[in-house]
């Protein structure tokens, strides 16, 4: 499973490889955050 907290595209995009990398990375039982930080100015 794959979550991701922030759903607005422009926020995730620069980490689509990181996020495909823990998804091919990931395991039965495993669990892994990629941190997608969120600018609020």
């Amino acid at each position: 499973m794959v979550v991701l907290g922030q759903g607005l595209w422009t926020l995730i995009k620069p980490y689509v490889a990181q996020v495909v990398a823990t998804a091919n990375a990931a395991t039965p039982g495993s669990f892994s955050e990629v941190e997608i930080p969120f600018d609020s100015s």
